[in-house]
């Protein structure tokens, strides 16, 4: 009964690690892909900001 208590507890912690291998590599995605959109907004925060102090100087 121990034995395959044990041997159970085993396949758990094997299928546990799989599964955090398999989502490893969506995690680093999905965090590329959040950076990405960060960077976008940024940028584009930076061009809205500069083209209203064009449209302020130019008044």
């Amino acid at each position: 009964m121990v034995l395959l208590f044990k041997d159970f507890a085993e396949g758990v912690n094997q299928m546990k690690f799989s599964i955090i291998r398999g989502l490893f590599p969506l995690l680093l995605l999905s965090l590329a892909w959040v950076d990405s959109l960060r960077r976008q907004h940024k940028l584009w925060q930076a061009t809205v900001s500069g083209g209203r102090k064009e449209k302020m100087g130019s008044r």
